[in-house]
């Protein structure tokens, strides 16, 4: 939200100033010395978010810093949670009188002029409805609902017409590649989708229990006055959870790697060798150093399943970090 917030009030730095008198200058009828006097309002509090941006990265920092250690320390997270919330609050404040500093500049006249403006916005969602309902005048035939769309542009290149995949590359079972690759049996493959079968139900309950702790940490982040300490306590009940999700997706690959024969083992190994290198792959595809895979042998089963992972490779998940996903 703080993020919002500061994207909205680049709008206000003196760059954006100017766009915003060449922009309603003559509906409003802006004169040289009024759009003036607005550049002068909006500086001091451009130069008051700069800083704030700065320090809003490093709490930032902090608190990833702060969900790392073990064991959490939740005053530590609500002190720098409460210092954000304490900012947007106050970013609020200052562009609210901001705002009334410089509609104080304008004229009765402009003033109803903006408030027509402000009632458009408003009316913003009611206005694309009865676009699509094709009950407005057609503004603007590139952005209205129901005008056929056509390409006037020359083509870089001759058209070419598309290559038909066959059936076969579209095996209708889609653990097929995985199970054929690391020849497992029909015995591991069961016990595997079991395996997985838990491992999404004790999921969803820790993903409800974050649930949970992300409500509690939003209510006390609109309470007044901040709590530091509600705030941290239930942020750090969040990333414990998170951190309970790790530990289970890890648990999850001790126990499917139970299952495998020495030979499967290593078959598995090449996976985790090909996962890594996965994104270098993708960029030697898009740099022009290796051909996009289209194969549907055997041989090419690796590679089918790092670019396009299948719903079974939840099975063997790569081991994840215990940093929390903010």
């Amino acid at each position: 939200m703080l993020r919002l917030l500061f994207a909205a009030i680049l709008l206000l730095t003196p760059a954006a100033a100017q766009r915003f008198g060449q922009l309603t200058r003559t509906y409003l009828g802006l004169s040289e010395d009024q759009n003036s006097q607005l550049r002068e309002i909006v500086e001091p509090y451009s130069q008051w978010t700069e800083a704030q941006r700065t320090r809003v990265r490093q709490v930032e920092g902090e608190i990833q810093d702060e969900a790392l250690k073990t064991p959490l320390d939740p005053m530590a997270l609500g002190l720098r949670y409460a210092e954000l919330e304490s900012i947007r609050r106050e970013s609020v404040d200052r562009l609210a009188d901001v705002i009334r500093q410089r509609r104080a500049l304008l004229t009765p006249d402009q003033i109803q002029r903006l408030e027509v403006l402000e009632e458009a916005r408003r009316l913003g969602d009611t206005v694309e409805d009865a676009n699509c309902e094709h009950l407005l005048q057609i503004a603007d035939p590139s952005n209205t609902c129901g005008v056929i769309y056509v390409s006037l542009s020359t083509p870089a290149t001759p058209a070419t017409p598309p290559v038909p995949i066959p059936e076969s590359a579209f095996p209708p079972d889609p653990t097929a590649p995985l199970r054929q690759y690391l020849e497992l049996t029909r015995e591991q493959s069961v016990a595997y989708l079991q395996n997985v079968q838990t491992l999404g139900a004790r999921e969803r309950e820790i993903k409800c229990q974050i649930s949970r702790s992300e409500g509690e940490a939003a209510d006390a982040l609109a309470a007044s006055p901040l709590s530091p300490a509600r705030i941290g306590f239930a942020k750090a009940d969040s990333i414990a959870a998170r951190r309970k999700i790790d530990t289970l997706y890890q648990e999850a690959v001790n126990l499917n790697s139970s299952l495998l024969t020495p030979s499967q083992l290593s078959r598995l190994r090449v996976l985790e060798g090909a996962q890594a290198l996965a994104d270098a792959a993708t960029l030697a595809q898009r740099y022009a150093l290796l051909l996009p895979w289209r194969s549907s042998s055997n041989s090419a089963y690796v590679v089918a399943i790092i670019r396009d992972p299948l719903p079974f490779f939840c099975a063997i998940p790569a081991p994840t970090s215990s940093a929390p996903n903010q």
